[in-house]
Order: C-alpha cells, then structure tokens, then sequence
C-alpha cells in the first residue's frame, strides 16, 4: 500500500487479488453500526475506463515485470472484459467505502469480497483516490503503472489477469476527493444494463466501531417546552474517523436514531416533535455510534389565560397622576396603568362689569375640584359716562330756550347743566297795507310776527 498521506494531487491506489477462498467474518464480539453518506455518482465517466482495459489487455502494452524485475512478461491470447452491471453495484458500494476507510477491508472489518453479489470462483479489486482523478483516462493510467517495478504493479496485473472474465467499475465524489474502484471476477453474472447514475446517492455502510472515532452531539443541546405545547426534536450531528480513512479527516456521516423520554408523565414524543405534558425537568435521550446522547429537558408551566380585574389604587388629582393596578383572578399576576392627571377645572369667580367711573374685574380662574386659583383676574377700566342731551329747548320770540343737560344714559347722572339761551325776538313783516284812493283811506299795515303770528304793531 503506498503513503495514504501524501499530498491530495497524488494517486492513491491498491490493488488486490483473491480466489475462491472463505470470506472473512467478523467475530461475534465485534460491534458495527450502519451509517450514510451522500456522494455524487459518476458512473458514465466510469463505463468509458472499458474501452481503455480492453484495448490495454489486448494491445501490444500487455506486459509485466516478473518477480524480481529482470524480465517482462508478456500477457497474450487475453480476451476483453465483459461489463457486469452487477459487478458495477458492488463497485459503486466499495467506492463509497473507501471513501471512509481507504482499504481492501470493508469499513465493517470484513474482507471486500463481502461486498460481491452471486458466486465466483476468482475475483480481484484495484482502488484509488485524488482530488485531480475526476476522469477515467488520469486513473487508468495510474493503475497500468507502466513505469513501476513488480512490487508496485498489482494494479496492472489485475487489469491483465486471464482469471478474469467481467469487470465492473465505480466512481464517487465525496469531501472534494474522488474515488474509483475497479471490480473483477469470473465468472460474469446475467445482470441487465442499468442507466448511468450521475446525481447525489446516499449510500449506506456498515462500520465496525472499534476502528472508528466517533463523534456525536445534538443541536440544540438543551431543550425547553411549554406544558401543551410542542418543539422539535434535537438532530443529531454525528462524524467518524476511521483507521484507513483517506484524507485523515472526520467525515460527517448520517444515522438512523430514536427520541425517548425519561420521565414519560413530563413530555411525550410523537413523530419529529416533543409536547410538554406536566411542568419538571427530564432528559431526552437516544443512541448512535454506540454512543448515548442526553438533552436536558425542561417542561414549563403552560402560561395563564390571564383574566384582570381592575382597581385604582392612587386616584389622579389635578397636577399630580394616579395609578390603575390590574390583578388576575387566576394566577395573581398584575401590572399597573398610569391614569393621566385631571388638570384643573376652572370657573370665573369675582367678575364685576365696570362703570361709569369705577373700575371692573375680569375675575379670579378657580379650579373647582380643588380651589385652587390658577389665574389672578385683571382689573377692567371704568368706561366713562354715556351722555345725552336732555330738557333742551330752543328759545321763543318772548321766551327764553335753554342748551339742555348732558345726562348719562347709563347711570342717570347728570353730567353737565345746561345754559339758557336768550329769547330771540320777534321778526315782524307788514301786512294789511292799503294804498289810500282818491276817495278811501289807506293804511300803513300791521307789523306781525313771522314767528309766531303776533301783531306787534
């Protein structure tokens, strides 16, 4: 076997040649668990390598160095390989496997004749893996190890072995390396062609757990629950390292494992998911890898459909605000509201109208919830009288008039006396003049009054 820890870019490979001989079993004390890994198939790249070993086996390249290196053995009369689709299924299991544990023993400790379907009389296995071997051409010139000594040329001697009558090959990509096996035996089965299988596959694979590192925790690692109601489960996280893995590296792997409870009155499990059942702590627990895996579990008291009563325990004043405490009938639990103060209610106190000549009051603002006085009221000036003119009279021919008195309309005070005034005189006109005739006398006229009609003179 060469250095599985060489650099990535390398070729890994081994190679192995068995006959009809009991296959190996595991001793009955030896504990294995299965597992699963995703890897992506690369079966139509594979099918094309079988052109190549038949042109190889049939070709003028049919050759190997004897044991101790001083002669080449010429392999002729080789006849091609037949394809065996049953053969390939075991190739393509094996090229999973060996992406855990690179090595002709399976990863459950038993020879890699276990893996084969059916009977054979000879059959042989050439592994290899790189992170470059993503085509059939870079491996197959690999394995013919043309420039190697008999030592390092199992690999081409199997590809030219006449024991052989089918082969069958395998190809996985798995973490970014790929892997590729090579199945031969005789006699080839009847197997029907099967379609090229290029997508994700998981595979599952038994492993013996003593040759593995195992690692297994649960997320979350702790869970709580609410009584009557429901979480999902913990998933496990679980990675294994095996002796012969290739890169020396944990890989994650999938397993089939079950919940239970430990206090089945505090939770109960059904389906992917735990329902909280009576307020306490438990543990969920549950096996894998051979490993026990515990989550600490914690039911809590389901929450109280809350029903409040309400009080106000601190009315609001005027100025200063008061509390509202609500209290659940159920469960006692309360919280308090703040009730806004009232702010002062006022009304006006001590208003007097001004008057003539005294001054008035808009009045005092008085909160009437408290007395307080929240606005001092402003005096209002007097108005001032409102005057009229009253017991005027204008002045006669004879009589004298008078101005009147100015008397407020409000008060009835009489402001300012009046004046009299002179009377005027009479204002005369002649009427009743006659111009005396010739026989009749005349007359000078009647001086009268236009005023007031009398006859002056």
């Amino acid at each position: 076997m060469y250095n599985c820890k060489r650099a990535l870019a390398l070729l890994l490979t081994l190679a192995v040649l068995l006959f009809a001989l009991p296959a190996t079993a595991l001793a009955s004390d030896e504990t294995t668990a299965e597992v699963s890994i995703e890897v992506t198939y690369g079966q139509t790249e594979a099918r094309t390598m079988l052109d190549m070993v038949n042109e190889f086996r049939t070709g003028d390249e049919a050759w190997a160095w004897n044991s101790d290196d001083t002669e080449k053995i010429a392999y002729s009369g080789l006849q091609p390989l037949v394809y065996d689709y049953e053969l390939e299924a075991t190739a393509m299991q094996r090229a999973a496997e060996i992406a855990l544990s690179f090595s002709h023993t399976r990863p459950n400790g038993t020879s890699c004749a276990t893996a084969y379907i059916g009977s054979w009389y000879s059959r042989g296995e050439n592994i290899a893996a790189g992170n470059r071997l993503s085509s059939a051409q870079a491996v197959f010139t690999g394995w013919q190890e043309t420039d190697k000594t008999y030592i390092g040329q199992g690999h081409r001697r199997n590809m030219l072995s006449s024991s052989f009558t089918a082969i069958g090959i395998g190809h996985v990509y798995f973490n970014g390396i790929h892997y590729w096996v090579q199945e031969f035996r005789n006699p080839a089965s009847d197997a029907a062609e099967t379609e090229a299988n290029d997508g994700k596959t998981s595979v599952d694979i038994e492993l013996l757990l003593s040759d593995a590192e195992v690692s297994v925790s649960a997320e979350p690692s702790s869970l709580s629950v609410v009584c009557g109601q429901s979480q999902a489960l913990p998933t496990l996280s679980t990675t294994v390292r095996m002796s012969e893995a290739w890169p020396d590296k944990a890989s994650t792997v999938g397993v089939d494992y079950t919940w239970s409870v430990e206090d089945s009155q505090l939770a109960a499990i059904s389906g992917d998911t735990v329902t909280g059942v009576q307020e306490g702590t438990t543990a969920l627990t549950t096996a894998a890898l051979g490993q026990t895996v515990s989550v600490p579990l914690t039911v809590e008291k389901a929450p109280c459909i809350h029903s409040y009563d309400e009080a106000v325990t601190k009315p609001a004043s005027c100025t200063e605000t008061g509390v509202k405490t609500y209290t659940c009938a159920k469960c006692g639990d309360s919280y308090t509201e703040t009730i806004p103060a009232a702010g002062h209610t006022t009304e006006t106190r001590s208003a007097k109208e001004p008057g003539c000549t005294e001054a008035g009051y808009t009045g005092d603002a008085v909160c009437t919830v408290c007395g307080k006085t929240v606005e001092q009221g402003q005096s209002i000036p007097a108005t001032g009288h409102s005057t009229q003119v009253r017991s005027a009279k204008e002045p006669g021919c004879t009589e004298a008039g008078y101005t009147g008195d100015a008397v407020c309309t409000v008060c009835g005070k009489t402001v300012e006396q009046g004046q009299s005034i002179p009377a005027t005189g009479h204002s005369t006109e002649t009427r009743n003049a006659k111009e005396p005739g010739c026989t009749e006398a005349g007359y000078t006229g009647d001086a009268v009054c236009t005023v007031c009609g009398k006859t002056v003179e």
